[in-house]
């Protein structure tokens, strides 16, 4: 049972490594780059150059996913331009409604699809069987 937990959490890891490749990937091939991005289309060269060279942005891009990794795993995930806030700062303040939203979004969907689901079981093929496949394919 511990060895199929650790492959799991080996297989997480990998997904979340390779999701933030390719992440990383997209936020750098936006047009104009990820500082004309950041400070929009208004930004004069002068500014956008400022940016790149604050954000370590003109380093190679492996050198850049490596920084951004060690920060990360560190716990600073940068600073909002949008928001004018921390990222940290950001997600404590966000993640509790968050949480409350998937929970409770979770536990209506439940309270809804388990009786269903046993209903539809005790009337397997029949009209009001396929009618509420309908209608939760359709929701």
């Amino acid at each position: 049972m511990i060895g199929y937990i650790l492959r799991r959490l080996l297989h997480a890891a990998f997904v979340v490594f390779i999701v933030s490749i390719v992440v990383f990937g997209l936020l750098h091939a936006l047009p104009g780059g990820l500082a004309r991005a950041q400070l929009g289309l208004g930004a004069k060269r002068l500014q956008v150059h400022e940016l790149e060279v604050q954000e370590g942005l003109l380093k190679p891009l492996p050198i850049q996913y490596l920084i951004w990794a060690w920060h990360a795993l560190q716990g600073h995930l940068g600073f909002s331009y949008k928001l004018n806030s921390p990222v940290g700062a950001l997600l404590v303040r966000y993640l509790p409604r968050t949480i409350l939203l998937v929970g409770s979004s979770t536990f209506f969907a439940l309270a809804v699809a388990v009786p269903l689901g046993l209903y539809q079981g005790l009337r397997r093929s029949k009209v009001d069987d396929h009618l509420i496949s309908i209608s939760m394919l359709i929701f």
